[in-house]
């Protein structure tokens, strides 16, 4: 018997293979320590390629601000099934968070998963796990996302010119724009489309049916880039944690063969404006990505 034939015969045996072997193999001591952990008090839980890596390095320079062991951990839609213990094992102990809490008053931990806005099954299960969990969403103009994806995250495109890609997909959302709105399994479509991952309104307005827009602070990357000093103060003020200057160090930056062509730049922001403007309404907020 291989190993498809026992995983087909065995399901259940196997899942709980997996889980052991994760749990205790790779998670080790601090999987055996999960109970004496912390949950996240917030989650970076938006942003595509738009600095949510940046956030996660910087974020814990805060001395009150303690990081999981590693973005992206994908828990509330891929690896649920893992449970809450598995969850923890990443987070600080609480001996750390009471210590914290002792010199400087004030403990916060988090994670990065910037995929959980597209998915809302992660919504719901981060609402059940954690109700009063604050979200953070850093959105990059969509424009840039498109072409960043286009570039450095979907290899399979890369014999096709992104003018061609544009063309094909903009066929695709054309025939699901009824649906793309109420029907969770569009999500699917966010994933695999370069241009539907900037269609953020639709994707964030499923969030906001769960999550009270004081519990969200919604920012852009051009913010991010252009005064990274006053978004961390806007982020800290949102946590109501002291200020605190950062010492800012851009990471995982993109690198483009070439520069998108400047009248394919002008048909993607006429083709997001109206979706921008949704976005605006819905959040409260203007990021001037019409330009």
């Amino acid at each position: 018997m291989n190993v498809k034939q026992f995983i087909k015969r065995h399901p259940n045996l196997f899942r709980l293979c997996k889980q052991l072997y994760r749990f205790i193999y790779k998670r080790h001591i601090y999987a055996l320590t999960a109970p004496i952990r912390t949950l996240p008090d917030f989650i970076v839980f938006a942003g595509d390629r738009s600095g949510t890596t940046s956030l996660y390095h910087n974020l814990q320079k805060h001395p009150c601000i303690y990081a999981s062991d590693h973005d992206h951990l994908g828990f509330f839609d891929d690896n649920f099934e893992m449970g809450v213990h598995w969850y923890k094992s990443f987070f600080p102990t609480t001996l750390l968070k009471h210590y914290v809490k002792f010199r400087r008053k004030y403990f916060m931990a988090y994670e990065v998963t910037a995929q959980y806005y597209r998915r809302p099954w992660a919504i719901r299960n981060i609402l059940k796990l954690i109700p009063n969990v604050k979200l953070i969403a850093i959105l990059r103009n969509p424009v840039d996302v498109a072409y960043s994806n286009y570039s450095n995250k979907f290899p399979n495109l890369k014999d096709i010119s992104f003018e061609d890609v544009i063309k094909k997909e903009l066929q695709i959302i054309d025939q699901v724009k009824n649906e793309i709105e109420k029907n969770d399994h569009i999500t699917s479509l966010m994933e695999n489309l370069v241009l539907a991952r900037g269609l953020y309104v639709y994707q964030l307005k499923r969030c906001l049916k769960h999550v009270p827009k004081n519990q969200i602070l919604f920012l852009s990357t051009e913010e991010l880039n252009n005064d990274h000093n006053k978004t961390f103060q806007v982020i800290f003020s949102f946590l109501n944690l002291p200020k605190y200057e950062i010492k800012y160090e851009k990471k995982n930056i993109g690198q483009y063969s070439q520069k998108m062509n400047s009248e394919t730049r002008k048909f993607l922001i006429n083709f997001y404006k109206p979706h921008n403007k949704k976005l605006y309404e819905l959040i409260g907020k203007n990021f001037d990505w019409d330009k």
